[in-house]
């Protein structure tokens, strides 16, 4: 085994930290309450900003409209570079955003700043899935899927009941405010502590048994040998 080898195979071994499991965890659970801070401050903001019903419901909707569209895009972009940038990255755009919509005065800033908050997010799966299929083993992806989507489940149920507190007590601009200002936070652990991931230019190559490999000399044994008529090879095989 190379060098590279002897350092990888007990990485592997080892599997996952405790403590990048929990960040991905914590950054699903900030993906999903940022995503539904509209939705909170929606009834005061309509009547403070004049917004009608029909433009609440674009508004509500614009997020998923570049959620989607970017899949593909967040997918490629997070398989070519370091996941560790990546999800910094997207973070940083959907949490800047909804921090931004507190200082929004009409629908189009509204709108784009949704748009941008859908972007940012589309990049959470297709980062951890990457993790997870790369550098956790079989005995440990089943329970590391399972953490990070427990904060998929726990970020609509605290956001939305931190935001409707922070609404009732602030006004709605603080609702997005507070939600995306806390959210940034998260890069501080993020982009200072130690993944453990290898570059995946660093992984050992993976050698193909020695059944597979090409005789050189059978090779051009083969390649060189006289021509012969269909019939010759039949009768020199009985």
């Amino acid at each position: 085994m190379s060098a590279i080898g002897a350092v990888a195979a007990p990485r592997a071994a080892a599997g996952l930290s405790a403590g990048l499991v929990t960040m991905m965890a914590v950054a699903m659970f900030i993906n999903y309450a940022d995503r539904g801070s509209l939705s909170v401050a929606a009834p005061v903001l309509t009547d403070q900003l004049k917004i009608s019903s029909p433009q609440m419901g674009l508004l509500l909707s614009a997020f998923f409209w570049s959620y989607a569209a970017a899949h593909p895009l967040a997918g490629a972009i997070a398989q070519r570079f370091d996941v560790r940038w990546v999800m910094a990255i997207g973070l940083t755009l959907w949490a800047g955003a909804t921090a931004l919509c507190g200082l929004a005065v009409s629908f189009a800033a509204l709108l784009a700043l949704r748009l941008l908050v859908g972007l940012g997010e589309s990049v959470i799966f297709p980062a951890n899935a990457r993790i997870l299929s790369e550098h956790a083993p079989d005995r440990q992806r089943g329970a590391a899927n399972g953490v990070t989507l427990l904060g998929q489940f726990l970020g609509p149920t605290a956001g939305t009941l931190a935001g409707g507190l922070i609404l009732a007590r602030f006004g709605w601009p603080w609702v997005f405010f507070a939600l995306g200002g806390v959210s940034l936070l998260w890069l501080i652990p993020w982009l200072t502590m130690r993944l453990g991931l290898p570059p995946s230019r660093d992984r050992p190559p993976i050698a193909r048994p020695p059944s597979t490999w090409i005789n050189c000399d059978e090779a051009t044994r083969l390649f060189t040998a006289p021509p012969c008529h269909w019939r010759e090879r039949h009768c020199s095989r009985r």
